[in-house]
C-alpha cells in the first residue's frame, strides 16, 4: 500500500486554451462585433451597382501564435429598393430581425453569395477589388499576413487557417466568404470558405505558367465547366456565357506622350525648373504602365455562338460594348508633387535666420535688428517710431548683409528672383530711374514709379480678367482656404520659395531669400515706394495673414503718398 500511495500520476489540465482556440474565439469575436452573425440579405444588385456603388472598409489585427493578421471586410453599401423601408441605406452589417419564415424555408433559399456570383449584371465590373471583379461578391472578408510579417507559403498553414475559419464561421452562423491571401501578395493568390446550414463553397484558384490546351477557346471551357458540375441529369440545360477578350498594350515607346516629358540629354540645370513664374509638372517616367482594351459580350445562351480550335465567332470589332483601363504605376515620381513635398516640410521647420546663414552674415553692427520679426513690428497697432530713413538703411545692411562667396543664392540669379517678384523695378532701371541697395553685392533693388498716387502693376488686362474668373470658379470650393491672390507678391513669393528650396540650395537659400525680401519691404516703407501687385483698400480677410500685412504696408503707403501731395499741393 505504501508504494501504491508514493506513484506520481501526470495530470493534464485540458481546459487551458490553446493558440488555435484563442485564434478561433477572437475570429468569433470579430464575427459578433461586427454583426455579421446572421445577416439580412440586400436587394438584388442592379446593372453596373458593384462598379458604381460605394464601398466600405473595416479592418482589424488577429494574432495566431507568432504570426499577426489583418482581417478586412470589404462590404457594398446599398439604397434600399423598397419606398415602404423608412431607413434610406440598408447595411450588411445590420442584426437579422425576427420573421415568421420557417426553418424550412430558411434552408432551402439561395444564399446571398450564390445569387451574387449567379448575376449577369455585374459580370465584369472596372472598379472593384480583384474578389469582386472574379466571383462577383458585394461581401467578403480577407485575411492577409499583417505588414512585416513573413507570407503564408506553405499549403498546410493555408488549410489551417481555412479550418479555423469554418469553425467559427459555423459556430457564429456567419454567411459571409472568408478569403486566405497567401504567397506574395503581388500574385494575388487567395483561398476561401463560406458556410450556410447544409451547404459549403470552397473557393480555389491556381496560377499556370502556360495556358492548357482545354482552356483556349470557349467551347474547352463549357466542357470543362460541365464535368465539374457532374450534373445527374439526361439534358444539361442551356449554360448563360458572358464573354470578355482583353487586348493589353505594354509598351508604346515610339508613340507621343500627351504631355511632353522633360529631357534629360539637353537639361543642363534642373529638370523641370524653366522660369520662376510657374511650377513645374511632370513626371520624370510614364506614369502609365499599361493600357487594357476590353470587347464584352454579356449575357449570351451558349447556342448563339461559336468559338473552337477552328473557328469564332466572336468578333471584336463587333462587340456590343467596348471599354478602357489605365493602369498607372505605383507611386511614380512626379516633378510637381516633389516640390510640393519639399515645401511642406519646409514650412515646419523652425530654425532661425542667424542658424542657418550662420558665419554668411557679417555682422558689424552690434544694434540688433530682428529680421524674422519686421513685417509683424511694421504692422504692429502700437506706437513705433521709424528711425532716419539712412539709418535705417545702414543698420539693415550692416546687420544683415552677407559675403558675396558665401552667398546661398548667385548674385545673378537673385536679381532674377527680384525682377519676377518686383517687375515694376525692371521698368524703372529701363528709364535709369530710382535707387539701387545691394547687401554686400548680392542684392539689386530699384524703385517703382508712382503716378497721381496709383499703383503700377506688371499683370496685363487678359491675366486679370482670366484670374477673375478662375477665382469666382474656386471661390466656393475653397472658401475656408486662405491664400493669396493669383498673381499677386504673395502668390508670386510662394512660387519662388518652393522653387529655391528644391532646386536652389535649400533651407538655407530660403532663409536668404526672405532676408532680400524683407529688405526691399523696408525700403519701400521708408522711401514710399508701392508695393506692386497688392489689391487696393483695407486687407482682404480672406486671404492668408502674411498677404494682409503685405496688404496693410501697401495701404499706408498710399495714403504717406496722398498725403505727400496734399501738402505739397498746400505749399
Amino acid at each position: 500500500m505504501i508504494e501504491d500511495e508514493s506513484e506520481v500520476f501526470e495530470i493534464t489540465d485540458f481546459t487551458t486554451a490553446s493558440e488555435w482556440e484563442r485564434f478561433i474565439a477572437k475570429l468569433e469575436e470579430i464575427i459578433h462585433e461586427w454583426k455579421l452573425s446572421h445577416l439580412i440579405a440586400g436587394p438584388l444588385l442592379t446593372k453596373d451597382e458593384l462598379t458604381t456603388g460605394t464601398w466600405e472598409e473595416k479592418t482589424t489585427n488577429v494574432q495566431f501564435a507568432d504570426f499577426s493578421f489583418t482581417v478586412t471586410r470589404h462590404s457594398l453599401r446599398q439604397t434600399s429598393s423598397d419606398p415602404n423601408q423608412s431607413s434610406a441605406n440598408i447595411s450588411s452589417s445590420d442584426p437579422v430581425k425576427p420573421s415568421a419564415v420557417s426553418d424550412e424555408d430558411d434552408q432551402t433559399s439561395i444564399p446571398f453569395i450564390w445569387q451574387d456570383m449567379m448575376s449577369v449584371e455585374n459580370s465584369f465590373p472596372s472598379r472593384a477589388h480583384c474578389l469582386c471583379r472574379w466571383y462577383g461578391l458585394r461581401d467578403f472578408i480577407v485575411v492577409a499576413t499583417a505588414p512585416g510579417m513573413n507570407d503564408i507559403m506553405s499549403e498546410s498553414r493555408v488549410n489551417m487557417l481555412i479550418s479555423s475559419i469554418s469553425i467559427a464561421a459555423n459556430n457564429t452562423g456567419c454567411q459571409v466568404p472568408f478569403f486566405v491571401q497567401f504567397h506574395s501578395k503581388w500574385r494575388r493568390l487567395f483561398a476561401g470558405i463560406s458556410e450556410y446550414p447544409g451547404f459549403r463553397t470552397s473557393f480555389e484558384m491556381v496560377q499556370l505558367k502556360n495556358t492548357p490546351q482545354q482552356c483556349t477557346n470557349l467551347t474547352s471551357l463549357l466542357n470543362v465547366f460541365k464535368s465539374k458540375i457532374s450534373a445527374p441529369v439526361s439534358s444539361f440545360p442551356t449554360t448563360a456565357v458572358a464573354v470578355r477578350m482583353t487586348y493589353i498594350l505594354q509598351d508604346w515607346t515610339q508613340y507621343a506622350w500627351p504631355q511632353l516629358p522633360p529631357d534629360f540629354d539637353s537639361a543642363t540645370g534642373e529638370i523641370g525648373v524653366t522660369e520662376f513664374g510657374v511650377l513645374p509638372f511632370g513626371a520624370y517616367e510614364d506614369p502609365v504602365c499599361e493600357l487594357h482594351l476590353s470587347t464584352t459580350w454579356p449575357g449570351l445562351a451558349e447556342h448563339q455562338i461559336v468559338e473552337d480550335s477552328s473557328f469564332s465567332d466572336l468578333d471584336p470589332i463587333h462587340a456590343p460594348h467596348w471599354s478602357v483601363r489605365v493602369r498607372v504605376a505605383d507611386n511614380p515620381q512626379c516633378l510637381l508633387g516633389d516640390f510640393l513635398n519639399e515645401f511642406v516640410k519646409f514650412c515646419s521647420r523652425t530654425e532661425s535666420t542667424q542658424q542657418l546663414l550662420g558665419k554668411s552674415i557679417i555682422l558689424s553692427d552690434s544694434a540688433g535688428l530682428d529680421v524674422s520679426q519686421a513685417l509683424q513690428r511694421l504692422t504692429d497697432p502700437g506706437p513705433y517710431v521709424l528711425p532716419s530713413i539712412g539709418k535705417a538703411v545702414k543698420r539693415a545692411t550692416s546687420k544683415l548683409a552677407l559675403r558675396p562667396e558665401d552667398a546661398p543664392i548667385p548674385l545673378e540669379l537673385l536679381n532674377e528672383i527680384l525682377l519676377f517678384l518686383f517687375p515694376d523695378a525692371r521698368e524703372a532701371s529701363v528709364k535709369t530711374k530710382g535707387m539701387a541697395m545691394t547687401s554686400s553685392g548680392c542684392s539689386t533693388i530699384s524703385n517703382s514709379e508712382v503716378t497721381d498716387g496709383t499703383m503700377t502693376s506688371s499683370t496685363s488686362e487678359q491675366d486679370l480678367q482670366t484670374s477673375e474668373i478662375l477665382g469666382c470658379q474656386f471661390k466656393e470650393m475653397f472658401r475656408q482656404l486662405k491664400s493669396a491672390p493669383l498673381g499677386s507678391l504673395t502668390s508670386r513669393l510662394a512660387i519662388c520659395m518652393c522653387i529655391i528650396n528644391h532646386s536652389h540650395g535649400g533651407l538655407c537659400a530660403v532663409a536668404h531669400l526672405w532676408q532680400e525680401f524683407v529688405l526691399e519691404m523696408r525700403y519701400r516703407w521708408e522711401n514710399n515706394y508701392v508695393i506692386p501687385d497688392l489689391e487696393p483698400g483695407n486687407p482682404n480677410m480672406g486671404c492668408c495673414l502674411l498677404h494682409q500685412k503685405l496688404q496693410v504696408i501697401g495701404l499706408v503707403i498710399q495714403i504717406n503718398l496722398v498725403c505727400n501731395a496734399v501738402h505739397n499741393l498746400i505749399k
